[in-house]
């Protein structure tokens, strides 16, 4: 099986070559911002990267519905992502059972539903992490 290192957050360095050299192509080449409204050959050449970007991450991982990539959703990062997931489906009077291993962006989050009646537990891990 062929690992796939996702984690390229702020606090990844060295960054791979290939995502310093993107980034770079986008500066000079781009630039767009897809958030104006606007329909310069820019934006939309943006937006056909986008599009694109959701295509193949859809069909990387064996995406819904036949690699849809409308239900691709991309966020500036995983803490981003966390709460965007458990604040939209966690409802009051729902339980939560979680880990002692978990990041921080997951139990802040699950700090804040619980003052609207949201549950959870932590389990405690052992010292080698099992629970």
């Amino acid at each position: 099986m062929t690992q796939i290192y996702l984690n390229n957050a702020a606090t990844t360095w060295p960054k791979p070559k290939s995502v310093a050299s993107s980034i770079y192509d986008f500066i000079l080449n781009s630039g767009a911002n897809l958030a104006r409204g606007t329909a310069s050959k820019r934006d939309i050449e943006t937006l056909d990267d986008v599009y694109t970007c959701r295509s193949m991450l859809a069909e990387l991982f064996d995406g819904y519905e036949k690699n849809n990539p409308k239900y691709v959703t991309l966020t500036k990062n995983v803490t981003e992502s966390i709460n965007i997931i458990l604040k939209g489906i966690l409802k009051p009077g729902m339980k939560v059972v979680t880990s002692s291993m978990e990041h921080n962006a997951v139990i802040r989050p699950l700090r804040e539903l619980e003052k609207s009646c949201v549950d959870f537990d932590i389990l405690q891990c052992s010292m080698r992490g099992y629970l």
